[in-house]
């Protein structure tokens, strides 16, 4: 990580879809290097990254799905 504020958290359980075509959030239970940044690993705050500093951040991800059936779309927003 570089500069002041970095935050690094990953999930390793699987996640299922609780209402088909809805958004819905992913949680993240684990934290790696952090720094300027909140980020509980329980309850619904494993959904919420907060910054304590304001500025303009670069957010990057990467996610695995795998379908239950042919077809199957996927978004992320």
């Amino acid at each position: 990580p570089g500069g002041d504020n970095y935050c690094f958290s990953f999930s390793n359980i699987r996640q299922n879809v609780g209402v088909a075509n809805t958004y819905q959030p992913i949680s993240f239970e684990n934290n790696g290097p952090i720094n300027g940044w909140i980020h509980p690993t329980t309850g619904t705050g494993a959904f919420n990254f907060i910054c304590t500093t304001t500025g303009v951040y670069l957010l990057g991800y990467f996610v695995t799905t795998e379908a239950a059936t042919a077809n199957t779309d996927f978004a992320l927003r």
